[in-house]
C-alpha cells in the first residue's frame, strides 16, 4: 500500500499487529500512507499496535489511540530504514516504543529524543480513555484525556459513527468524537514537571485546584508559572501550543496539559593532546572541531563519539563520568565538561652499546641515556639526535644500524629504528716492544677491565680474578694472571661461536714461561677483534 488513508478504524482484540506497513513478497515498501484517528487496543498476546518495516518511509501517524495489553510490546515499532519522512504526533500512547523494529523497547522520552516525534502525544490508560474497556465500549469517557487533544484534520471531517469533527475546540483523539455536552463545561489541567497554572476568570489554581467548570462558551486564559529552577516548555490540548498564555473558548469538556522541565544543560567538549580528531554527539549538537558546546534537555541521554584523524590515536575520555576509548554516554542534570584526548602515534628507537670500551649514549629530545642497551618511544616523525660520550680509557669507534660513521647521528623516526654505538678500549702503552717493554700492573688492569666489559655485554659473568686488585709496584705479574686472561677472553669467543685465538707459548709452564710483551699484545689484539 502506498499513499493510502487509514482513518476512523476501531481495532481491538488483535493477536498479530494492529496496522502493519511493510514490504511483502515482490511488492514495494508501504510508503507515504496516513494513519489518522484510529483506536487500536491490542490483546495480551499481540504484537505492536503500529508496525512499520522494510524502508516503508514517509508515513504519518496522527490522532490515534495506540494501547497494548501485551507485557513487552507497546504503541509503535519502526525499523531504522523506515524513519525517513516519518511523522507522528498528537497520539494517545503508552510508554513503550521501538526504533529497531521491535527487538528492544524504549520509553516515550527516549523515543522523542531519538526520533523527534510525538512531542505533543500523551500517555493515557484505557481506564482514563474509554467508557468501558471490559465491555469493549471504546467511546471516549466524559473526562477522557483524548478529548480535544488532537489536531483538526481536513481529511477526517467526521468520526467512525459519522459524527462531525470537531465538536470542541479541536478534534478528539481516536475513532470517536465526543458530542458537545449541554450545561457547564469542565476544564481540566494536567501538569508534567513542577510549576503552577492559574486561570482568568478564576477557578483553576493548579497545584491545588486542577479542574473547574465554566459556562459553555466562556473564554478562559491559562497562565503557567514554572517553579524555581524549572522552565515552562509549553501547552498541549485545547488547541493551545507554545509557551505563552493559553486562550480557549469552552464549548465541551477540555483537558489542557502544561509541561515543565528543568532548564537545558550545556555539554562542553575539550580536545586535548598533540593528536588530531573530532567528537560528535547523538542527538546532534556537538561536532567538535566546529561546535564543541551545545545544550540538551536535562537528564536526557547524550552519546559522544570520538574519531581520530591524520594517523592520530584516541586515548580516552575524562570528565562527565566517562573513561576508556568507547563512546561516552551521559545524562547530565548540570553543565558538564568532557575531555577527549588524541595523541600522535609513537615509534621506538633502540640503542645498543658494544665494544670493549665503555661510554654513554644520550638523546635530544631526552628519553635515551644508556651505557649498555635502552629503548625509548617518540612521536612518529621526530628527529632524534644521539651523542656518544666515551668513558676514561675508551674512544668512540662509530655507529651502525640507522647511523654510520663516527660523526653526529640523527635518526628520523618514520618507523621503528635501532642504532649500535661501539666504544673501543684504549690500552696504556699502546705499542709494546718485544724484549724491551716491561709488563706492568697497568697493562694487566687495562686488559681485565676490557675483558670484563666484553663478558658482561655477551651475558657472561665477570671473571673471578686471582689478585683482584693489581697494585703497581707491589703486585708481581704472574703466569697465572696471563692464563686467567686467556681463559676469560676465550670464553667470549666460544659464546659468539668463534674459534679461540692461537697464543704464543700456548702452554704456560710454571717456573719456566716468562710473561712477555708478545703475550700482552696478543691479548690486546684478541680483545680488539671482539669489538
Amino acid at each position: 500500500m502506498q499513499s493510502s488513508l487509514f482513518r476512523n478504524n476501531l481495532l481491538y482484540g488483535n493477536h498479530a499487529s494492529g496496522i502493519s506497513l511493510y514490504q511483502i513478497d515482490a511488492a514495494q515498501p508501504a510508503r507515504d500512507n496516513q494513519v489518522l484517528n484510529n483506536t487500536i487496543v491490542m490483546a495480551t498476546d499481540a504484537r505492536w499496535a503500529i508496525n512499520i518495516q522494510n524502508a516503508s518511509t514517509g508515513n504519518v501517524l496522527r490522532n490515534n489511540i495506540l494501547f497494548n495489553q501485551q507485557s513487552f510490546r507497546g504503541s509503535v515499532a519502526i525499523s531504522a530504514d523506515s524513519l525517513s519522512g516519518f511523522v507522528s504526533d498528537t497520539n494517545a500512547v503508552m510508554d513503550r516504543f521501538s526504533v529497531d523494529g521491535g527487538d528492544t523497547r524504549i520509553g516515550l522520552a527516549a523515543w522523542r529524543a531519538a526520533t523527534g516525534q510525538d512531542q505533543s502525544s500523551i500517555i493515557a490508560t484505557p481506564a482514563a480513555l474509554f467508557v468501558n474497556l471490559a465491555g469493549n465500549d471504546y467511546h471516549l469517557s466524559a473526562t477522557s484525556p483524548a478529548r480535544d487533544a488532537g489536531v483538526t484534520l481536513a481529511t477526517v471531517p467526521d468520526d467512525l459513527e459519522g459524527a462531525p469533527r470537531p465538536q470542541g475546540p479541536a478534534s478528539d483523539i481516536g475513532a470517536y468524537e465526543v458530542p458537545v455536552a449541554a450545561g457547564p463545561v469542565q476544564l481540566t489541567v494536567t501538569r508534567a514537571g513542577t510549576g503552577t497554572v492559574t486561570s482568568t476568570p478564576g477557578g483553576i489554581d493548579c497545584g491545588s485546584s486542577c479542574a473547574a467548570s465554566f459556562a459553555s462558551g466562556t473564554s478562559v486564559s491559562l497562565t503557567a508559572t514554572p517553579a524555581a529552577g524549572w522552565v515552562f516548555m509549553g501547552w498541549f490540548g485545547g488547541g493551545c501550543t507554545g509557551s505563552g498564555a493559553c486562550a480557549l473558548t469552552l464549548t465541551t469538556a477540555t483537558t489542557v496539559r502544561a509541561t515543565f522541565s528543568p532548564p537545558p544543560v550545556t555539554i562542553t567538549v575539550i580536545r586535548a593532546g598533540l593528536g588530531s580528531g573530532s567528537v560528535t554527539s547523538a542527538p546532534p549538537g556537538i561536532s567538535c572541531g566546529t561546535s564543541c558546546s551545545a545544550s540538551f534537555p536535562s537528564g536526557s541521554p547524550v552519546v559522544l563519539t570520538a574519531t581520530a584523524t591524520g594517523g592520530s590515536v584516541f586515548t580516552g575520555w575524562s570528565g562527565g563520568g566517562c573513561t576508556g576509548t568507547s563512546s561516552c554516554t551521559l545524562s547530565p542534570v548540570s553543565a558538564t565538561t568532557v575531555t577527549a584526548t588524541f595523541t600522535l602515534p609513537t615509534v621506538a628507537l633502540a640503542v645498543t652499546v658494544t665494544g670493549a670500551g665503555t661510554g654513554t649514549v644520550t638523546s635530544v629530545p631526552a628519553g635515551l641515556s644508556c651505557s649498555t642497551a635502552c629503548t625509548a618511544s617518540f612521536a612518529a616523525g621526530t628527529s632524534v639526535a644521539l651523542s656518544a660520550a666515551p668513558a676514561a680509557g675508551a674512544v668512540f669507534a662509530g655507529w651502525s644500524g640507522a647511523c654510520t660513521g663516527s660523526g653526529s647521528c640523527t635518526v628520523v623516526l618514520d618507523q621503528a629504528r635501532a642504532v649500535t654505538a661501539r666504544f673501543s678500549r684504549v690500552f696504556s702503552d699502546s705499542t709494546l716492544t718485544p724484549l724491551a717493554s716491561v709488563i706492568r700492573a697497568l697493562h694487566v688492569t687495562d686488559l681485565r677491565t676490557a675483558i670484563d666489559t666484553l663478558r658482561t655485554r655477551q651475558g657472561l659473568a665477570p671473571f673471578g680474578w686471582t689478585d683482584s686488585a693489581i697494585v703497581a709496584g707491589a703486585t708481581v705479574i704472574q703466569r697465572s694472571h696471563l692464563v686467567e686472561m686467556r681463559s676469560a677472553v676465550a670464553a667470549v669467543y666460544t659464546a659468539r661461536g668463534l674459534s679461540a685465538p692461537a697464543w704464543t707459548d700456548a702452554t704456560i709452564t710454571p717456573g719456566a714461561t716468562i710473561v712477555r710483551a708478545v703475550h700482552i699484545a696478543e691479548l690486546r689484539a684478541a680483545v680488539l677483534a671482539l669489538e
